[in-house]
């Protein structure tokens, strides 16, 4: 048997996102900030807006995120937020899932059309900086900040360069977004869910992706229905992507999905609800040492036994 262990940058994101109810303002120190490790997808998914379990197994899932200006001080917000990243060698693939209260109509006042998304939609906030083999020498320092609307349109697109954000970038991502039926989420609400696909011609990069390869990424969404901005947790301000999240590609490994889809949390009613999934792509069995230490509130230790092809979820109330 291969024995595989959930890297402990999966386990700090547990701690950090259920341990945001702090009663005091601490900045985050690099060890509190994820790291990602992102499997190859065997199959691409289709891109029509409807996040399939089957067609996403193989890709990374995280859930939950929190108030960015307060430095993690305040609670998680109750509005249950899920990213998935996947890739393959001409690839990156990304998807987003966020609740929608009932009688709440998303808010686009200016993205009604390609190329107009911006601050005062409903929308995710992203910067993406790639640091693969793949990046021509002039573009390692560049990273790439876009937003994406809940109609599906991006806009604001910029080239972050030397100390300057370059309007000339001009992505063609394919994008599909949807709202689910009125009761398909918790207290009579919908899910968006949006479904992208980006070459590597998007990012400028002049080859494949490869395992090894890392990205330093923000994941942020704002907004949804109140002026609020959320992210993964990072370190430092929205367009400096030094202290983002790490991710790295990789492949034959399981991938980890934690979702975070109730309206508790710790923070408002002492439960964790989290769940951790992990589908095994390979031809062998594995294990994953998962170890979860939540705001020192809640701590557990647990083996997930993956079989080949097949996917073990542990629930955590």
């Amino acid at each position: 048997m291969k024995t595989r262990k959930l890297t402990g940058a999966v386990l700090l994101w547990l701690w950090m996102s259920a341990g945001a109810g702090a009663t005091t303002t601490t900045p985050s120190s690099p060890e509190q900030v994820p790291s990602f490790t992102v499997t190859r997808m065997s199959e691409p998914p289709t891109i029509d807006g409807v996040i399939d379990a089957v067609e996403w197994q193989e890709a990374l899932a995280i859930g939950g995120v929190a108030d960015q200006s307060t430095d993690m001080s305040k609670p998680l917000i109750p509005r249950p937020t899920t990213f998935l990243l996947g890739w393959d060698p001409d690839h990156m693939y990304f998807a987003s899932r966020t609740y929608i209260k009932q009688g709440y109509k998303p808010y686009i006042p200016v993205g009604r059309s390609h190329g107009l998304a911006y601050v005062w939609d409903d929308a995710l906030e992203l910067n993406w900086h790639p640091m693969g083999a793949n990046v021509p020498a002039e573009n390692k320092a560049n990273s790439y900040k876009w937003f994406l609307n809940a109609l599906g349109f991006i806009g604001d697109t910029s080239r972050l360069a030397v100390g300057q954000q370059f309007k000339s970038w001009n992505p063609q991502f394919v994008i599909e977004a949807r709202l689910t039926e009125p009761g398909s989420a918790p207290d009579g609400g919908r899910w968006w869910e949006m479904e992208m696909r980006a070459t590597t011609e998007d990012f400028e990069l002049d080859g494949p992706h490869q395992a090894g390869d890392q990205w330093k990424i923000m994941l942020g969404i704002n907004h949804f229905p109140g002026w609020m901005q959320a992210r993964v947790p990072c370190r430092g301000p929205y367009l400096d992507p030094h202290g983002y999240n790490v991710m790295t590609l990789a492949e034959e490994t399981p991938a980890v999905q934690v979702t975070m889809e109730s309206l508790s949390n710790l923070a408002t009613d002492g439960t964790a609800s989290i769940t951790v999934g992990a589908y095994n792509p390979a031809n062998e069995p594995a294990d994953l040492s998962l170890s979860i230490d939540i705001a020192s509130v809640i701590q557990r230790d647990e083996t997930l036994h993956v079989p080949p092809g097949q996917r073990v979820d542990y629930r955590l109330d």
